[in-house]
């Protein structure tokens, strides 16, 4: 860790509930305030310093990078979980499918839809399972592999979709108001390249 002043940091466990703790650590903290209907959540956002000591190594960077990678994950679905929850009488779990269906505008995969949500494979072909008997989805045969299902919204599921998409919407211009457009486009750009460098699989076949 970058060594620096200390700071205070949330941590959101699965109830919702936040936990502070003080770190030493090479950071610049903002609250966040995050509102739903019954519960104000302040969130700390944890920016880079932007000029950091000519001590640090490139060493040190990608291990500050790499080990921040998934608790930044657990806390941006931690809190877009609270985000919707004011709208939603399904679970989290089986609302987001929704969700992500939506966003896309266009039927998915069932493995197209699994690398959306970040969860395996089987567990999404459980969530579609509850969804598509409870008339959200409906799935189809792709037409150029028997074995793979291709799923969508039903107008069902786009009534729950479109109440919940424009919660996910606020969320993200809440959380990212801090972040300029020159910033976030960085972050884009060195996700698709390290996608690009750990996707493994060859071309046309299925993750």
């Amino acid at each position: 860790m970058i060594r620096g002043e200390s700071a205070w940091v949330s941590e959101i466990s699965a109830t919702g509930s936040v936990r502070r703790q003080r770190q030493d650590a090479g950071i610049i903290t903002r609250p966040v305030s995050l509102t739903t209907a019954d519960l104000t959540l302040n969130l700390v956002v944890d920016t880079t310093i932007l000029s950091l000591p000519m001590s640090v190594s490139r060493g040190e960077l990608e291990l500050e990078f790499s080990s921040g990678v998934a608790p930044l994950y657990q806390l941006w679905r931690a809190a877009a979980n609270l985000a919707i929850t004011p709208e939603s009488d399904l679970s989290h779990s089986l609302a987001w499918p929704l969700v992500v269906l939506r966003q896309t505008k266009a039927p998915l995969k069932q493995h197209e839809l699994a690398a959306r949500l970040a969860l395996e494979k089987s567990t999404v072909a459980r969530l579609v399972e509850q969804l598509y008997h409870a008339g959200y989805i409906y799935r189809l045969p792709d037409l150029h592999d028997r074995r793979a299902k291709t799923v969508g919204l039903t107008s069902k599921g786009c009534l729950w979709a479109d109440r919940l998409e424009p919660l996910v919407t606020q969320f993200r211009a809440r959380t990212l108001a801090h972040v300029s457009d020159e910033e976030l486009g960085v972050c884009v750009s060195v996700f698709a390249r390290l996608r690009a460098a750990l996707d493994t699989s060859p071309p046309g076949r299925e993750n």
